[in-house]
């Protein structure tokens, strides 16, 4: 398959979405952690040492984000495109016409990680709206890049990371336990920052992209064991999410 072919595919995986109302859902939630944290530092006092400190704001937003919010979202997201299909019966009709199974897989991922700079990009502008509404900071053009380089860092890293999960739900071939094991994956990333580096992709990702941060967020970890970690575990993930998925009877 071409890429225009590829294109037309994450179209159509778009469109099922949005008939869905996933998507608005997905919005919402992606701008929970901005509205509450800009509603928490307008409510401190002036003698506050954080007050007007906008690194602080934009760093436990995206650390929150990055290290809870997105992981879920994207997991469920994985477990969503599939089970679409398995509930209207559209493999049958995709095999059929036919579509390599393998590109099925792949314009999946392309839809989730698109979805996923578009809920990282929804909420760069709460972020910034966020924090001039709190009227305590003092937002630089170097903020305003470096608040963009790093949501898109977990947009593009985190769908990567959450690769296990795909794998997981062409696996069990249902929707609860993928879920299920979608949220404990990211509650488990979520609780283990401190010692799971290295291990935990997911951990792995946010130590690549707040690597040697400016913001004081701090991810400890050998930066090497990190990528190798990630780029390890989402290339099983993949090959196994490939190699099962071409071995099912649909």
């Amino acid at each position: 398959m071409d890429a225009r072919g590829l294109v037309k595919l994450v179209e159509i995986e778009l469109r099922k979405l949005k008939r869905r109302k996933v998507i608005p859902i997905l919005v919402l939630i992606s701008n929970v952690i901005p509205v509450i944290l800009a509603v928490y530092f307008a409510m401190l006092p002036k003698g506050s040492p954080i007050v007007g400190n906008f690194p602080s704001y934009y760093k436990m937003t995206l650390g929150y984000t990055g290290l809870l919010i997105l992981p879920c979202m994207v997991s469920v997201l994985f477990v969503l495109v599939f089970s679409l299909e398995r509930t209207n019966d559209i493999f049958k009709q995709l095999i059929v016409v036919p579509v390599m199974k393998k590109n099925i897989i792949l314009s999946k991922c392309l839809t989730v990680s698109l979805l996923s700079v578009g809920m990282m990009f929804i909420s760069i502008i709460t972020i910034f709206i966020g924090g001039l509404c709190t009227g305590k900071f003092e937002i630089s053009w170097f903020f305003v890049g470096r608040v963009i380089f790093l949501s898109l860092g977990e947009a593009i890293l985190i769908p990567l990371s959450c690769l296990p999960i795909l794998f997981l739900t062409i696996l069990c071939r249902n929707v609860i336990l993928p879920i299920c094991l979608a949220i404990v994956y990211s509650f488990i990333g979520f609780i283990g920052a401190e010692n799971l580096v290295g291990i935990h992709p997911v951990l792995s990702s946010m130590n690549l992209i707040f690597y040697k941060n400016i913001e004081g967020l701090e991810i400890n970890g050998n930066i090497y064991i990190s990528i190798l970690n990630l780029l390890l575990i989402a290339l099983i993930s993949m090959l196994g999410a490939i190699f099962v998925f071409e071995r099912q009877d649909q």
